[in-house]
């Protein structure tokens, strides 16, 4: 014999089970005292009749507390005034649900999402009641609201179009009512039948690169629209969802045109300059001059007369006279009174 006791009988099994685990009214008695969420009843007076602990410390009181005092007392102050409307409803519809801002202690406030249900089965009414602190997630979605807010109005005047397209290169939303090159409604239409044509395809090839990349990408698109050729900064980002998978693209365009007009008038002035210098001859240093002829002498050493180099070395072209101080020098027979002025 070898001393092993043997257990594996299922009678004596489930008996060692049974022992072991605790009765019905024990593990609910467990779960609740222990539970974040308040799970509490009240009379249709507003009156607590029981709750959970925890909750009660996480607001900053023992249970006693609570019991000893009026419900509504426990609500922000400016949301008391409601909560006569709250029994109303509790009264009239056998339940309700909500939200409600409750002030602990040190006056913090929380904000609790709850549901209610009204119970005549007993001797006298009881609303059972189980909320949950949900203060976290609504200052979360307040952030957001303001962040969106600011974001709309930064957006209201701008010159930027700001848009969102599946991954089917379809349009899901944009923050003004058409696309800048659309008359016409966008939501739920691609590109290739929007704008259609090279233009068309060639921004869809950007926006789908952007797709199988997971990069994104910054481009200058021209497209014709109402008959003009306009000009855009488009930005193209991969939009992800909350698992990091890519579900499409988020995209922001500004119409450059004006610039783009300026650029190609500033690049106009600037080869009808260059074509003009080109045609215009410079004389520059210094020029070997005979002191008594005044010819000039070039690079080569050869000597040139002086209107001649001046007319190869310039625009400048001349044409002859005499001043009067060489009539008088040259022919004194002349009378003053008929030298030209």
């Amino acid at each position: 014999m070898t001393g092993k006791h043997k257990v594996d009988e299922p009678g004596k099994v489930n008996e060692i089970n049974r022992r072991a685990e605790p009765s019905g009214g024990d593990l609910f008695r467990d779960l609740v005292e222990h539970s974040q969420d308040l799970i509490c009843t009240h009379d249709l007076t507003g009156r607590l009749l029981s709750m959970n602990p925890l909750p009660a410390r996480l607001l900053g009181y023992e249970v006693e507390e609570l019991l000893a005092r009026p419900m509504r007392g426990f609500l922000a102050p400016e949301f008391r005034d409601q909560f006569d409307d709250y029994l109303k409803r509790i009264q009239e519809n056998g339940a309700d649900a909500g939200v409600m801002v409750l002030q602990t202690r040190s006056g913090e406030r929380r904000v609790w999402e709850y549901h209610n249900t009204l119970r005549t089965d007993g001797p006298t009414p009881v609303v059972r009641g189980m909320a949950h602190d949900i203060t976290e997630r609504h200052r979360a979605e307040v952030a957001l609201r303001k962040s969106e807010e600011r974001f709309r109005v930064a957006l209201k005047n701008s010159p930027t179009v700001v848009f969102h397209q599946d991954r089917d290169l379809r349009y899901t939303w944009i923050n003004t009512p058409t696309l800048p090159w659309a008359d016409e409604e966008c939501i739920g239409r691609s590109d290739a039948e929007i704008i259609g044509g090279e233009e068309g395809a060639r921004i869809s090839w950007i926006k789908q690169g952007v797709l199988d990349r997971g990069a994104g990408a910054r481009e200058e698109i021209s497209i014709t629209a109402r008959g003009e050729e306009r000009y855009f900064d488009l930005t193209v980002e991969p939009l992800r969802n909350s698992a990091g998978a890519t579900v499409g693209i988020t995209c922001a365009c500004s119409d450059i045109t004006p610039l783009k007009r300026l650029l190609q008038e500033r690049e106009r002035l600037i080869a009808t300059l260059q074509n003009t210098l080109e045609k215009v001859k410079l004389l520059t240093g210094m020029l070997a001059t005979c002191a008594y002829c005044k010819k000039i002498r070039d690079d080569q050493g050869v000597w040139h007369v002086l209107e001649a180099y001046i007319q190869d070395h310039s625009e400048a072209s001349f044409t002859h006279g005499i001043c009067p101080d060489c009539v008088q020098k040259h022919y004194p027979a002349i009378p003053q009174a008929k030298l030209p002025t």
